[in-house]
């Protein structure tokens, strides 16, 4: 009995002209292609596919699908192979993001973790293939869907409007100097008196099981007085270079920090802040 997934080409990769070099990754993979669509990618289809994160609980999360896709050519692949489909797919994936990413926002490629959200995201493509469709979850309401990340941390209430988060996250997405597209090292949050920067807490690596939300949501209720902005952009630079530091202090008030965004599902490393390590999360 053979076993599916599926790779989505993502818009940048598209733009530098990578699909040749992605269909001989997913060969390498024994992956056979056995559909191909091209299509213009709308904000539908994300909160469809991805409505086990609902738009008025993950705002941000769908403000960056819009941002990041919504008119925008995309390509997915319907792949099969004889047996564990998702693990050679992320394996594919693996390779092409090693290969050619260029952070976390030019990432290249994207195939599902389980076949839920197989299931589920080619079910909000809805690109009425019919060998698609019947490998799909149909989806009507976000509400029908059970919810990922249920113990995360969201934004604030009077945070979570779409409207107000596209208006502060657009100008910022679209300019290429921003934190989104790995320049600038912004400063730390300070958890210790003035001049105390002995020891910085850094991501380990890009927490991708939890949404956007869950981890500014995270850095706000770790860090009393911090806004959006700021959580916002230490959140996105830590994920795009590992050099960039979230909070730095005294080594006892650090691990405070750390143990406190642990509790809240990121994964962090306390170093005297002379020791940054270099490269970034890919």
């Amino acid at each position: 009995m053979t076993s599916q997934s599926y790779l989505l080409i993502k818009p940048e990769a598209i733009e530098c002209g990578l699909r040749s070099e992605i269909y001989e990754s997913v060969k390498d993979a024994g992956l056979n292609v056995v559909c191909q669509h091209e299509f213009i990618a709308q904000p539908r289809h994300f909160e469809l596919g991805w409505s086990d994160l609902r738009k008025d609980l993950h705002p941000l999360e769908h403000v960056v699908f819009e941002l990041w896709f919504a008119g925008k050519p995309v390509e997915l692949l319907l792949v099969e192979t004889e047996h564990h489909a998702h693990q050679a797919a992320l394996l594919a994936k693996a390779r092409i993001r090693n290969d050619y990413s260029r952070g976390a926002f030019r990432n290249m490629v994207h195939a599902p973790d389980s076949d839920f959200e197989f299931r589920l995201q080619l079910g909000g493509f809805d690109t009425g293939c019919p060998r698609c469709s019947a490998a799909a979850t149909r989806i009507t309401s976000d509400h029908d869907t059970p919810q990922a990340f249920s113990g995360g941390t969201l934004l604030p209430e009077e945070l979570r409007n779409p409207d107000v988060i596209m208006e502060h996250v657009a100008p910022i997405w679209n300019d290429p100097q921003s934190y989104f597209w790995s320049l600038g090292t912004p400063e730390p949050w300070q958890v210790s008196g003035p001049g105390e920067r002995a020891y910085s807490t850094y991501l380990r690596y890009s927490p991708y099981d939890l949404s956007y939300d869950n981890l500014v949501g995270a850095l706000l209720d770790s860090f009393p007085g911090m806004t959006f902005g700021r959580a916002s952009e230490l959140l996105f630079s830590a994920m795009n270079r590992s050099d960039v530091a979230i909070a730095t202090g005294t080594r006892t008030d650090v691990t405070l920090a750390q143990r406190s965004l642990m509790r809240q599902g990121l994964n962090l490393a306390v170093r005297p802040t002379r020791d940054k390590a270099a490269g970034d999360h890919r």
